[in-house]
């Protein structure tokens, strides 16, 4: 299952207002484990697989200015 196909999901089954009958924590959990499982299959760092999952080939990290 894609992750913004299980994202929708969530919040659909979730008719609360504030989206509280899943727990904020399990809302981030569950597609994180994806995202971890989606890395694993393709054997990529996680930094990686989420890089390709946002079409982002530009990987840098910042530097504090001085």
């Amino acid at each position: 299952m894609e992750l913004k196909k299980l994202d929708n999901l969530m919040l659909n089954l979730d008719e609360t207002e504030d989206k509280s009958k899943f727990v904020g924590k399990a809302m981030l959990d569950v597609p994180l484990a994806m995202c971890k499982a989606g890395a694993a299959e393709q054997e990529l760092p996680l930094h990686h697989h989420i890089a390709q999952l946002a079409k982002n080939s530009d990987l840098f990290l910042p530097v504090p200015s001085t």
